[in-house]
């Protein structure tokens, strides 16, 4: 389950706003609300630029994935301060950091070695992406992960989506039929 809490957009909203979310973020790492997601064995783990955020956010992200590492029911990822073309773009940088001055390689081998050096590299795919808010595009949240990802838009505001609006997303997802650019293969 991954979470996009926060995109490195959101840093262009108001003062105010960007205020009142940091210090919700920090209440939620002060508080430990996490604690009951550890006790349900979820693996929490932070994705983006974690270096916009103060210290305090820092080592209580970093606590928090420590404390959860071992974990394996589910792995929920919040993407802070996260963008899919900044993800791209340092994955690149990372890449051309460490390979070699003569290094020839395949646009298909560039798919690989890339991938593995985005922020995402240790998690699958997302196989169905829910949309809130009624909104229709993708608002540069998980632009390479998400090429054979099942959209689906909902017009309920997170805070209002409900259990019933999770099953309505699920069912659609189930008759699917998902192709990843070849025949047809079945969702659920």
């Amino acid at each position: 389950l991954t979470l996009f809490a926060f995109s490195n957009e959101n840093w262009l909203r108001s003062k105010d706003e960007v205020r009142s979310l940091m210090a919700l973020f920090r209440t939620i790492i002060a508080r430990d609300e996490i604690a009951d997601l550890h006790e349900a064995g979820a693996r929490i783990q932070f994705i983006g630029n974690r270096s916009n955020f103060s210290f305090l956010l820092q080592t209580g992200m970093r606590e928090i994935e420590k404390r959860t590492a071992k974990n394996t029911t589910i792995t929920v990822t919040v993407a802070l301060d996260y963008g899919g073309k900044w993800d791209i773009a340092q994955a690149v940088t990372h890449y051309l950091q460490q390979r070699s001055a003569d290094a020839d390689i395949s646009i298909e081998q560039m798919s690989q070695v890339l991938g593995s050096y985005l922020s995402t590299s240790d998690l699958p795919d997302p196989d169905l992406c829910i949309r809130t808010a009624g909104e229709r595009r993708l608002s540069n949240f998980l632009l390479w992960q998400m090429a054979y990802t099942e959209l689906y838009f909902s017009d309920a505001y997170w805070p209002d989506f409900s259990t019933k609006d999770l099953e309505l997303a699920l069912e659609s997802y189930a008759k699917r039929e998902r192709k990843f650019g070849k025949t047809a293969v079945k969702a659920a």
